[in-house]
Order: C-alpha cells, then sequence, then structure tokens
C-alpha cells in the first residue's frame, strides 16, 4: 500500500503496485499484503470543500490490480490521520475488509483519545468537547445542547459541509469531522465577521435567534469557569469566542393589566368543568409559579399534603434533570388549592399529577419533549383569547405569578419563589415598574 504524508504530493509507485490493497468492491483477504508499519495520507481531493481554516479532509487511497478507491479518514488533523490510518492498515492486513471498515468507524468516533495518544498534537474542539462535558457545570444534557449547537457554529463559520440527515453515521461522520479542528483555526477576526453576516445583518428574524442560541453555547463552552480547565490541557491566551458577545435585545418586562382575582375566576368558569387537566396547568403555573415542563411532569409524590407542601425535586417529577439547580426547591401550597389537589387525587390514574397518554421523546428541561402537550395546547389558545397575546402565554403566568409575589413580599421572596439563581433574573425579565395590588387569591 502506497500512502504518502505530504497532502500536495502523489504517490509514486502506486501505479506499478499490482499488490496494493483495494478496490472500489470489496478485496478477498487473498488480495490483501502487508502494509507498512508507518502508513501515510492523502488529502481527499474528490468533492473536497476547503473553508477558510484550510482544514483539508484526510483519507487513505488503496490500490488493487489497476483499481483504485478512497477511505476517508473523516479528519483534518494528520497526527490523528496517521494514526487512524495506522490502525486501518493492521486491521486490512489481518482481519480484512469488512472488519477494517468497521474498527475505523468505531476509531473515528473516539479520535480524541487516539489525538492525546499523539505526542505534539494540536488541540482541537473534539478535545475541549470532550473535557467540557466531563466537567461542565450545568446538567449533562444542557451541557451536550451547547456543544452540539457550538458544532454547528463551527459548520456554518468554517465553511463545513453539514451533515446530509440527523442520525446514523453521517452524523457521526460530521461531528468527527468538526471535532477534529484545530481550535486555533476559529480566529476572532473570522468569528466576528460570521456574528455581522449571521446574526446583526438579520436581526429579528428566526435565523438570527438560532445563531445567538450557537454563539451563546460557543461561549458556554469556552467559559471563564472552564478556563483552568483548559489550561491544564495547554489551551491558554484568548479562547474560541472570547470577546465576541451575543447581541442583547431590549429586555420585556412582563406586563399585565389583569386583576389576578378576575383571571382566576374566568379560568374557573371557562375551564375547571370543561378542560380540567389545562385548569390544572393553570393553577400549578399561575399560584405555585411553575414552569410548563416541572407542571406537566409533576408527581404526586411531591404534594405533601399533611404539612402543605410542594416539593419541586427531580425525585418528585418525570424530569430526570431540572433547568438548572437553583430550579430545586419546596413551595408552600395555599389552603385553597391544597383542597383542589386533594380532588384531584381522588380521581387520579397515574403518578403524575397532570393526567396524558402520550409520552415524551426525552424527559429533561432542556428537551423539547412534553407529556401534556395537547392540555397545554387548550390552556394556550384560552390564555390568548383573554388577552395573552405572548410568545408563551403559560410561562407569562408564571412571571405573572412572580409579579404579584414581589408586589406583596419583595424581590428577594419574588427570585426564591421562582427559584431563580440570582435576583438579577428577576429583576431583568420578570419585575418591572408595578402598582401593588393584593395577593389574596380565592381558588
Amino acid at each position: 500500500m502506497s500512502i504518502i504524508s505530504d497532502p500536495t504530493s502523489r504517490p509514486l509507485n502506486e501505479a506499478s503496485n499490482e499488490n496494493s490493497v483495494a478496490s472500489t468492491e470489496a478485496p478477498t483477504n487473498k488480495a490483501v499484503a502487508p502494509a507498512k508499519k508507518v502508513p501515510r495520507v492523502y488529502t481527499k481531493t474528490r468533492g473536497l470543500k476547503v473553508g477558510p481554516d484550510k482544514a483539508v479532509e484526510y483519507c487513505i487511497r488503496l490500490q488493487c490490480r489497476g483499481s483504485r478507491t478512497q477511505v476517508s479518514l473523516g479528519v483534518c488533523v494528520l497526527a490523528v490521520a496517521r494514526e487512524l490510518a495506522a490502525y486501518f492498515a493492521e486491521d486490512l492486513r489481518t482481519f480484512g475488509w469488512e472488519v477494517a471498515q468497521a474498527n475505523l468507524r468505531t476509531n473515528r468516533s473516539t479520535f480524541p483519545l487516539k489525538l492525546e495518544a499523539c505526542e505534539g498534537a494540536p488541540i482541537t474542539f473534539g478535545m475541549c468537547f470532550a473535557l467540557y462535558l466531563k466537567a461542565s457545570p450545568i446538567d449533562k444534557s444542557g451541557a451536550e445542547d451547547n456543544v452540539n449547537r457550538a458544532r454547528r457554529l463551527l459548520t456554518s463559520a468554517l465553511r463545513i459541509q453539514s451533515p446530509r440527515n440527523n442520525s446514523g453515521e453521517a452524523l457521526e461522520f460530521w461531528k468527527a469531522r468538526v471535532d477534529s479542528i484545530e481550535v486555533t483555526a476559529l480566529k476572532p477576526s473570522l468569528l466576528a465577521q460570521w456574528k455581522k453576516e449571521n446574526i446583526i445583518h438579520y436581526t429579528g428574524s428566526p435565523s438570527s435567534e438560532t445563531n445567538k442560541s450557537r454563539l451563546r453555547s460557543l461561549n458556554s463552552v469556552f467559559g471563564k469557569e472552564m478556563r483552568p480547565m483548559f489550561e491544564e490541557i495547554g489551551l491558554s491566551g484568548r479562547l474560541p469566542g472570547e470577546g465576541i458577545m451575543v447581541p442583547q435585545p431590549k429586555i420585556n418586562r412582563f406586563e399585565c393589566d389583569y386583576c389576578p382575582q378576575e383571571l382566576m375566576d374566568r379560568a374557573r368558569k371557562d375551564l375547571r368543568l370543561e378542560e380540567p387537566e389545562a385548569y390544572l396547568i393553570f393553577l400549578l403555573a399561575f399560584v405555585m409559579g411553575l414552569r410548563r415542563k416541572e407542571a406537566e411532569f409533576l408527581k404526586w409524590s411531591a404534594v405533601d399534603f399533611d404539612k402543605g407542601l410542594l416539593k419541586v425535586y427531580p425525585g418528585h417529577s418525570g424530569l430526570s434533570e431540572f433547568k438548572t439547580e437553583s430550579s430545586e426547591g419546596t413551595l408552600e401550597i395555599p389552603g385553597s388549592f391544597l383542597k383542589v389537589l386533594a380532588e384531584y387525587h381522588e380521581a387520579r390514574d397515574s403518578e403524575f399529577i397532570v393526567k396524558s397518554k402520550s409520552k415524551p421523546r426525552r424527559n429533561t428541561a432542556g428537551s423539547s419533549g412534553y407529556r401534556a402537550g395537547k392540555h397545554s395546547k387548550t390552556l394556550i389558545d384560552w390564555l390568548k383569547s383573554v388577552g395573552f397575546e405572548c410568545r408563551t402565554p403559560i410561562h407569562a403566568l408564571r412571571k405573572f405569578y412572580g409579579k404579584l409575589i414581589a408586589d406583596k413580599h419583595g424581590i428577594e421572596q419574588a427570585s426564591l419563589s421562582l427559584r431563580h439563581s440570582s435576583t438579577k433574573v428577576t429583576r431583568q425579565a420578570y419585575i418591572g415598574e408595578v402598582v401593588p395590588h393584593s395577593f389574596g387569591l380565592r381558588i
């Protein structure tokens, strides 16, 4: 097998080596000749798209009886490509074509480990992502979402071809391709230009909001709290995304002209008998300040009827992970709502407070799956019909709840009741200039 390390040159003995392995068809073991001890690699030239990072993709070229083929390694770091080529050549010589291909897919998916074994190998995004997933201060689901959004940003900024589909080998190949890029390839000027073209130029559009989310995720991966760990693997100086801030929109604090008791009375009149589950979600959001997903996944074990307490913890919820650690807490249940819960408890048919026949795709706070989408949709439609014209009407109930708490007990208590990490979040998006009123609701 003739394989070279210079990406721009060609093999000298490729045409004359009839014992070299591989064709476009799967070769037999009889056609396999011993591979060189230290294989070399080509750059992939067929259909290659080279971005501003000059991150060419390496491959192995094989020849057998006049036929040639390419085996893509899916990486653009030469040190890693050599490692993968060595494994592939040994497997091809020992086990044959099918086993060599299968092992290459496995090795390609775990290439960050291969990279760490290469002395003097450059630091790649894959190494950083692996370290972030291991040491991230947020929950596992949120960390994985941040990494995937960061990969999408790199794909766009470095002009890398996106996966043809979002599952299977194509997706894994794309991840390996992005993860193999050196961290130094994402220069500040390049990222600033990407921000101008994809965020600022399309301000207010859905694509702009999507790219803002990706930039926030990149900043989270390379945040200040991760710097000491990155320095341990030799990544120092300016981190990717550092100094490239996400444009902050004007904060729209919650405002509502509704009298809380009038809203409660109308909900009881319109929903309690006709849509009892939607009414229950309404009460959990408006009276207890729960998020939509927290309400839908809440279990009866969370309700302490004797002490009148609601325990919002993963152990009492169908959610395996909450939005943040501060989202956990114990809330006092008003007496009138406790009586309503007792009525629902007598008619329960499962461990969940809100009845539903549907099953979510994922059960984490950061996922898009819901348990009781039908009932929540009914509540959303009703809220819009009574004047809640906003993007997330159920969450607006939670904001209304926080506003009422702040009016009567102050911003500190409102932050605790909403289970925010700090009063800054409460003050920025929840509590504006409000007119105090009573919070004595009759349910």
